[in-house]
Formats: structure tokens, sequence, C-alpha cells
């Protein structure tokens, strides 16, 4: 059955046999997710142990995919992929880190976009004897104020690049109000997330 969550600091360490909802400051997936994740929140961490079956729908201020997801869609400041996501991801972030692996295609839209390589150092400059440990397998879309050096062998696919402008006048705000939700009368803790639409 479907699990609906509300609060503060929210670990869900358990099966979910169905699609989860959470709205809190602070979100923690160690377990199993057997349908989809709708998560608003200001810190998303999917754990190692963590695997979503289906869809992570998600606006949050930081994420962290160290575990498993289907496929991604996210609105966020800053968002890391260390885990294993079995198809797309669509993404619009200011600042996106790929040291993990990508099933299918990516399609992003960011300020700044790194990779981690064989040397292990995350970086947008590359040359040609460098072996990327970061991988997309299909295609890498994006689009952002300036053109991305994307290191060799990261993606297997094609690169498709469009210009976009900085986050300014088309971008938007999203606040989540995830203090309010708290016991005993916890104060407000607001998280703001400047990003455009696709």
């Amino acid at each position: 059955s479907d699990v609906y969550l509300v609060g503060d600091n929210i670990t869900v360490d358990y099966i979910v046999d169905g699609n989860l909802f959470i709205c809190a400051n602070s979100v923690t997936i160690k377990s199993q997710i057997g349908g989809d994740a709708f998560i608003l929140a200001n810190s998303l961490n999917i754990e190692q142990d963590g695997y979503i079956f289906s869809n992570l729908f998600t606006t949050s201020n930081e994420v962290n995919i160290k575990g498993v997801v289907y496929d991604v869609y996210a609105l966020s400041n800053n968002l890391t992929i260390s885990g294993y996501v079995y198809r797309d991801v669509r993404l619009s972030c200011k600042n996106l880190n790929i040291l993990g692996t990508i099933g299918r295609n990516a399609f992003v839209n960011c300020n700044n976009m790194s990779f981690q390589t064989a040397n292990n150092t995350e970086s947008q400059e590359t040359t040609n004897t460098i072996t990327a440990n970061s991988s997309i397998v299909g295609d890498l879309n994006y689009s952002s104020p300036n053109e991305i050096s994307v290191p060799e062998n990261v993606v297997k696919g094609n690169v498709n690049y469009s210009k976009s402008s900085e986050y300014s006048n088309s971008s938007f705000d999203i606040t989540v109000p995830v203090g309010l939700f708290g016991k005993h009368g916890i104060p407000p803790v607001n998280s703001t997330v400047s990003a455009r639409p696709f």
C-alpha cells in the first residue's frame, strides 16, 4: 500500500510495497520502494541500499543518489548521481555531478556539470588519455549558458547541446515550508530552489 509521510527528518528503512509520498526537511531512503517516490524536501539522500523500483519525482535543494533508481525527474540546486539510474534522467538544476551510471538518456538543464574520471577527480576538462568512471549509456541532451567539455568515453551515444541563459528572469523559485509540519511547534525552515522548466 502507499505511504504518506510528513515531518522534519525522515528515514525510510523499511520496504514500501507501493508509492511513497514525503514532505520533509531531510529525507533518507535506505530500503526498497516498490512504486514511485514523490519527495519534496530540503535534502534528499538515496543511500547505497536504497532501491526505487519505479520513478523518483523530487523538488529538493540537495539530492544525492547513491543507490538505484529506475527513472529520475528532479528540480534541484545541487544534484549528485553516484549510484545507478536504470533508464532516463530529466533534470533541471544549478550544479550536476555525474559520478555513477545513467542506463539510458540524460535530459539536463543546468549551469554546471562535472564528471568522475579515472584519476578520481571531478572536472569539466579532459584530454584524450582520460578514461571516465561516469557513464551515460544513451544520449546526453543538455542546455547550459556555456558548452561543457565532456570527458571521452562518458557518453556512449550522442552529445547534443543547446545554449540557455543563466538562472535569472526566466527562473522560478519554489519554497518548501517543511518546518511547519514538524512536531512540538518546530519553526518553518524554507528551502528555495531556483531552476528553469524543461
